[in-house]
């Protein structure tokens, strides 16, 4: 790719389809999504309005996220607390 002038990732080895394949966008929009809870409203594109529902994983305590859209930054915050009793 690299020798044939490629700047980004092509979709195929060949060169033949997109010359700019997002090879990580899928994982960017699952970290926005769900962790983030950062989702478009289908009603309203552009992210005129945002619907805010964070999916939180055990495994994590926190999230922050933002995102710029074009009617203004998006801010999430989230934080688990969890209680040990013995």
């Amino acid at each position: 790719m690299i020798e044939k002038g490629a700047s980004t990732i092509w979709e195929t080895f060949q060169g033949d389809v997109s010359h700019s394949h997002p090879m990580f966008g899928s994982v960017c929009a699952w970290f926005y999504q769900h962790l983030g809870g950062i989702s478009p409203d289908p009603a309203n594109p552009g992210f005129k309005h945002a619907i805010i529902k964070p999916t939180p994983l055990s495994s994590l305590t926190f999230a922050n996220t933002s995102y710029q859209s074009m009617y203004g930054e998006i801010k999430t915050q989230w934080n688990l607390s969890v209680k040990i009793i013995f």
